[in-house]
């Protein structure tokens, strides 16, 4: 019996390990980090040019390109999604998101599970009503179309612009921006 009990004990160990040496099991004593990240494709709205030129309504407003992004473990992903929309091909198309346009937080609301709330720092230089149109339509767009990225803005319908934490009657002076917008950039009455 004690012989038996023997070889399943030192069984176990050689089997434990055994395991403990496969590749992907290494065991981390906790002196090192690893960085944790998670890749998404989002589908990103850009001014198409051609129809910010010309105002012909035949025209696509926006062209949509996917770009994959990492995404840091701790990182708003969101914010990291709407800092892509600074950055596009020019023979592509344009943006009205500049480099100046400072997102300070990008969550969906307690209250509202239909509503995600952009917090943003500063907008960056205003424009005219075109600039801001698109600036608004490119954010809205962006977020309503990506948000079964993410289980928690999976119901998400409407988009509400703070800035500084506070609300506020528009972004650069022509929209009324204290009502949330919806996919049609219309305030949806929130």
């Amino acid at each position: 019996m004690v012989k038996q009990l023997k070889r399943i004990v030192i069984s176990c160990l050689i089997l434990w390990v055994a395991l403990g040496t496969l590749p992907g099991c290494e065991q981390n004593d906790g002196d090192e980090k690893t960085p944790v990240s998670t890749n998404v494709i989002a589908e990103l709205y850009f001014i198409n040019g051609e129809y910010a030129r010309t105002g012909d309504e035949a025209l696509d407003h926006y062209l949509t390109e996917d770009r994959e992004l990492q995404i840091p473990e701790g990182e708003n992903a969101w914010i990291m999604i709407l800092d892509a929309l600074k950055t596009v091909d020019p023979a592509f198309g344009e943006t009205a998101v500049s480099e100046d346009a400072l997102f300070r937080n990008v969550y969906v609301s307690n209250e509202d599970d239909t509503l995600m709330i952009v917090d943003l720092e500063s907008i960056g230089p205003g424009g005219g009503s075109m600039q801001e149109g698109f600036f608004i339509g490119q954010i809205v767009e962006t977020i309503l179309n990506n948000c079964d990225l993410f289980w928690d803005s999976r119901n998400a319908e409407k988009v509400l612009f703070l800035l500084k934490g506070e609300s506020v009657d528009s972004l650069m002076g022509h929209f009324d921006a204290g009502e949330p917008f919806d996919r049609y950039y219309q305030n949806s009455g929130g």
